[in-house]
C-alpha cells in the first residue's frame, strides 16, 4: 500500500479552500459561523490557517454553518428519523 500522508494534506488543503470559497459566496463571517456552531473564533482561525486539525464533529457542524453536505454523509440519511433535525443542502 502506498503512503497517504501527502492525500491527507492535499485533502485538507481542499477542505479549508472549500470552506472559505464558501464563506465568500454566502456572505458569512467567521464570527457568524462561530456562533451558528458554538466554535470559538480562536479554534476557527487555526483550523483556517491549518494550525491546527479540523475534529469531525467540528468539521460536520462548519458544514452545517455553510449549507454544505460532507461527502460522506448520503443523501438518503435526510428522510432517516435519527437524522430529521439535521440540515445538509
Amino acid at each position: 500500500m502506498g503512503n497517504f500522508d501527502n492525500s491527507a494534506n492535499y485533502g485538507e488543503q481542499l477542505i479549508i479552500k472549500l470552506f472559505k470559497d464558501r464563506m465568500i459566496d454566502i456572505q458569512v463571517t467567521q464570527k457568524q459561523i462561530s456562533e451558528l456552531t458554538g466554535i470559538s473564533e480562536d479554534t476557527l482561525t487555526r483550523y483556517f490557517n491549518r494550525q491546527t486539525k479540523i475534529s469531525l464533529p467540528n468539521l460536520i457542524k462548519i458544514c452545517g454553518a455553510l449549507e454544505l453536505r460532507p461527502y460522506f454523509i448520503p443523501a438518503e440519511m435526510d428522510n432517516n428519523e435519527e437524522f430529521k433535525h439535521v440540515y445538509f443542502n
